[in-house]
């Protein structure tokens, strides 16, 4: 996994994330204390919002504000 640090300076979100091919997997602190992981895929998401995400997660920049926007499919691993 790769740190994601927003350039925004916000504490909450993601806190890491997951590139490969047809997907992006992206880690947040859950409510309990311990880590939730999303997987988006072009199979469930789509393949312009799983590119986009990369876009935003590569930057650092409106990843967060992009998924709640957008309300993209997705697939909880918890």
């Amino acid at each position: 996994m790769t740190k994601y640090s927003s350039t925004s300076g916000r504490e909450k979100g993601v806190i890491s994330y997951k590139i490969e091919k047809e997907s992006v997997t992206l880690n947040y602190n859950s409510r309990n204390g311990g880590i939730s992981s999303i997987v988006y895929s072009y199979e469930v998401s789509g393949i312009d919002h799983v590119e986009n995400i990369k876009k935003f997660a590569l930057s650092s920049q409106n990843l967060n504000s992009y998924i709640n926007k957008n309300r993209i499919h997705c697939k909880r691993l918890d």
